[in-house]
């Protein structure tokens, strides 16, 4: 076996945040993602990201990315994607912590962080960092929070500083990527206690 994803997106599901990902977000983050994972492993093509829809406007295929398909049974298909991608990025918000899957989808990269010593979360702020539970205000988040909003057009004037900041995250996920350990024989976790302190480890950035 081997590795299908560079990338698992971890998130909690809602109307508002589901449309920023798939109209905001994602576009621009996986253009600037492929291109600086194929500068960081020039010696393979870029894995598809997934995101466990694929239910999207245009093709979900032609923007990189690969979900979970109409009658496909979805537990099986997310433990199978946690176990055969590279990294998590995490998009937290308050009720992302408070979700038993995301805990599940964070402490199954937090255990390979642990056994094999890298870093392997990249976890992204879409909300007022402040309310997220202290284990998670001692990570270094990429702060997106200000560009969590449900219209952001070209002509918005924080377009262009949302489109560096995706950059930037970008680069630092390739980052990641490029230093993932070999694939082995990863485990999703069975559970995490979203009611406690999941068992983060480290390094995480």
């Amino acid at each position: 076996m081997a590795y299908q994803h560079d990338i698992f997106i971890s998130y909690k599901r809602d109307y508002i945040g589901d449309r920023w990902l798939i109209e905001q977000f994602l576009p621009h983050f996986r253009k600037f993602v492929a291109n600086d994972i194929s500068a960081f492993c020039p010696d393979r093509a870029p894995l598809p990201i997934f995101f466990d829809q694929t239910n999207l406007p245009g093709s979900a295929h032609h923007m990189g990315l690969e979900g979970i398909e109409p009658g496909e049974e979805w537990k099986p298909r997310l433990s199978t994607a946690l176990e055969h991608s590279r990294c998590l990025v995490a998009l937290c918000t308050p009720l992302y912590f408070r979700s038993p899957w995301c805990a599940i989808e964070w402490e199954t990269f937090a255990q390979r962080a642990r056994s094999t010593d890298k870093t392997l979360i990249v976890p992204v702020s879409i909300h007022d960092g402040d309310s997220f539970p202290e284990h998670a205000r001692r990570l270094q988040f990429v702060n997106l929070a200000r560009y969590w909003i449900d219209r952001l057009d070209h002509d918005h004037n924080l377009y262009s500083p949302f489109q560096q900041e995706v950059r930037s995250l970008a680069e630092r996920v390739a980052r990641v990527v490029a230093s993932a350990p070999q694939f082995a024989e990863w485990r999703a976790a069975r559970s995490a206690d979203v009611a406690g302190e999941p068992l983060i480890g480290k390094p995480l950035l």
